[in-house]
């Protein structure tokens, strides 16, 4: 990367998403840092603003996963901000939680107590319904009960010109949304036809949201769908995201978070980093006019 590729980076995601610990993982991996010159700690708190403080659950969860990346210790201190010895310790810890829940699975097969459920992880827990276990994760991306405010659904709407089906919804959500048409979990919107403008803010679980971008794709190559928004997080990093920018006209990263509402929640809550809005179809003015205020918009070659 040169040095010119990686200041237009830095200037498309540093003021709309701060130092999440996936772009600075993704930065890291392809150059940007290296390319200005600069530490990855440098970057981060010069450009970024700095780290976005994890809890410990959170960053031994980062430090998991950095590490089946294949990052040193050294270079998972860098990208989270925190120093080597933190991120042995946290390595340390998390083989010994797994060993202990190894032991406990191979007790309670010996005893005959095992009750064969299958382990997770976090965002790989989904549905569209209340429960005492998507309480606990509503701080995670993974989660899917939280809904988009108002202002956004109706900047998509008056984009489009009308949003005509909302593909991943519930009853709920379409109190603000006001879809002509809308699936539910048990309508299975993956299995349904799809039509005309559509709103996606699609469920974050893994799995679930690479189908529902391939559908997107899938119905738009196909020109069942005249135009869609399509609402996710900034993961740059999966084959989903680099799908959907294929085929989108132009792309709006937001500038800051959005506060996402929630039926049993009375305080509005934000994701860890910011969101970013996919547009497809030909009415990229109309995107520009909508979203240009609030995000940064960039143009793609899709059209």
């Amino acid at each position: 990367m040169n040095k010119e590729d990686a200041l237009e980076f830095t200037q498309g995601l540093g003021q709309v998403i701060g130092g999440s610990w996936r772009i600075v993982a993704s930065a890291k991996r392809i150059g940007v840092p290296q390319a200005l010159d600069v530490t990855t700690e440098q970057w981060v708190n010069e450009t970024l603003g700095g780290y976005i403080k994890l809890s410990v659950e959170e960053r031994r969860r980062a430090v998991q996963e950095l590490s089946l990346e294949g990052h040193s210790n050294v270079q998972i201190g860098e990208i989270l901000g925190v120093a080597e010895t933190t991120v042995r310790r946290d390595a340390a810890s998390a083989n010994v939680e797994s060993n202990k829940q190894k032991d406990n699975e191979i007790n309670n097969v010996e005893n005959g107590t095992s009750t064969n459920v299958e382990s997770k992880p976090l965002d790989a827990i989904t549905g569209l319904t209340p429960s005492g276990t998507q309480t606990i994760l509503s701080s995670f991306t993974g989660n899917n009960e939280w809904y988009t405010p108002l202002e956004w659904i109706e900047r998509a709407r008056e984009t489009m010109g009308s949003i005509d089906l909302d593909p991943a919804s519930n009853e709920y959500a379409q109190q603000k949304i006001k879809a002509g048409t809308w699936f539910d979990a048990q309508r299975d919107g993956l299995v349904q036809p799809w039509f005309g403008n559509v709103w996606l803010n699609p469920p974050y679980g893994r799995g679930l949201i690479d189908d529902f971008v391939e559908k997107t794709i899938s119905e738009y190559s196909v020109k069942h769908i005249n135009q869609a928004i399509v609402l996710v997080d900034p993961r740059t990093d999966t084959e989903w995201f680099h799908s959907l920018g294929s085929i989108a006209a132009a792309i709006a990263f937001t500038r800051g978070r959005i506060c996402f509402y929630n039926k049993a929640v009375d305080t509005p809550s934000s994701p860890t980093n910011g969101s970013v809005f996919f547009y497809i179809g030909p009415r990229i003015d109309s995107f520009l006019s909508g979203f240009g205020g609030s995000c940064l918009v960039l143009r793609t070659s899709a059209l």
